[in-house]
């Protein structure tokens, strides 16, 4: 199914993969004046594919837990507003 968690997951992994670059040129762009560096100065390869690999990965288990957690906290809240109503 297209929306299973794992379908989810591995989707927005490979958007943030996808967009990373142009992240990161965005950024070399946007410095501030009397203080840029050469691109060779500000790309750092390691830096890049850490901070790159941690915020997909983290993106995505946000999106497969919030879409694990949803159908249990909407049944808990439903119940607690039912509890609250009398």
């Amino acid at each position: 199914k297209a929306v299973d968690p794992q379908v989810l997951f591995i989707v927005v992994i490979l958007g943030c993969l996808g967009s990373a670059p142009f992240n990161e040129w965005r950024g070399f762009l946007l410095q501030s004046k009397g203080q840029e560096l050469t691109f060779k100065e500000f790309f750092k390869p390691s830096n890049f594919v850490r901070s790159t690999a941690l915020g997909a990965i983290k993106q995505g288990l946000a999106l497969a837990v919030g879409y694990w957690c949803a159908p249990p906290a909407t049944k808990f809240v439903n119940g607690l507003f039912s509890a609250i109503r009398g």
